[in-house]
């Protein structure tokens, strides 16, 4: 992209740190969103769930990926 001044610069790059994505995605993410298209989440695609209810379910697995060492004493 041109001509994308510093401060909208800023703003993708925290919505990118605040997604944990890269910044391609999160520009695409946002443009899909604004032209009224789904997001390209996996759980979405696959599901229909929302991109808010798809991170909170992939922050569950990942939690839920978490090995306990006291489960292997």
């Amino acid at each position: 992209m041109r001509r994308v001044t510093s401060e909208l610069s800023r703003r993708l790059n925290g919505l990118r740190l605040k997604r944990k994505q890269s910044l391609n995605q999160t520009v695409l993410d946002l443009l899909n969103e604004a032209v009224g298209l789904k997001s390209s989440s996996w759980l979405d695609r696959y599901t229909g769930a929302s991109e808010r209810d798809a991170r909170e379910i992939e922050r569950a697995v990942k939690e839920q990926r978490k090995v306990d060492p006291r489960d292997w004493a």
